[in-house]
């Protein structure tokens, strides 16, 4: 039973996957491990209600409270052993110990390791694979918002190679990843370009970045004094659908 059992992954107290994905040869599982923060919720005030009475809205926490703290953990799925990744100099990758099996756990059973302490508070998001299944890349941004990397990850060793770093010390625009092609972040149609919206001249503008190469230079696709806020890549890959201000901020 041992011999055939699945592969674990043990979540620690207030600890969720919120997003994952499998490599294409079945090797690897990429998790999204959000630590939960201990915050309130802020409470609206809601004076007009069917009941005449001020109700209450629950809505999400502030800003400046505890923020959730998603870390990407890898799993091998053929040996059991995984990896939390980490981001160059910033955090080290740290090796996630082997689930215990119930049989020979110790009374009472030890607490599953938690998410280990970078050297810089970031937050792990936007897992994306490449539509053949090789690469994967994922989005880091630091805690403040001040920068956030575009980073191309081993799943052997968790290490990272950075695709592209955006700085900004106001806040760096967030941009969502589909893998419909829509959004700020998605693939091209050869397996190993990137595409992605930054502002890296002062405006938001779409640049591509080719993952598979040893050494990753970005190039400019759109220039001009104009925000680029959506991008929709066609089904066969040539074609890419903007929508901008440049005609208009409307």
């Amino acid at each position: 039973d041992r011999a055939r059992a699945l592969p674990k992954f043990e979540l620690a107290e207030r600890q969720a996957i919120v997003d994952g994905a499998v490599s294409a040869d079945e090797t690897y599982a990429y998790l999204v491990v959000a630590d939960r923060a201990q915050a309130r919720n802020a409470q609206v005030p809601r004076f007009i209600s069917e009941s005449a009475y001020t109700e209450e809205i629950p809505t999400r926490n502030k800003v400046g409270d505890a923020q959730d703290r998603p870390r990407l953990a890898i799993l091998n799925l053929k040996t059991g052993e995984g990896v939390w990744a980490g981001l160059e100099v910033r955090s080290d990758p740290v090796a996630i110990p082997k689930p215990v099996p119930d049989d020979e756990r110790p009374t009472p059973a030890p607490t599953p390791p938690a998410t280990p302490s970078p050297k810089r508070d970031v937050r792990w998001n936007s897992l994306l694979l490449s539509p053949d299944g090789r690469l994967a890349v994922a989005t880091v941004r630091a805690a403040d918002n001040a920068d956030r990397w575009l980073v191309a990850v081993d799943p052997a060793t968790g290490r990272t190679r950075v695709l592209d770093h955006a700085h900004d010390e106001a806040w760096v625009r967030d941009i969502g990843a589909s893998n419909s092609g829509s959004g700020g972040l998605g693939w091209l149609s050869d397996n190993r370009r990137l595409w992605f919206l930054a502002e890296h001249d002062g405006w938001m503008q779409l640049y591509t970045v080719d993952v598979a190469a040893d050494r990753a230079e970005r190039r400019q696709v759109t220039s001009g004094k104009f925000e680029i806020d959506s991008v929709q890549l066609s089904p066969d890959g040539t074609t890419f659908y903007l929508q901008s201000t440049e005609q208009h901020p409307g």
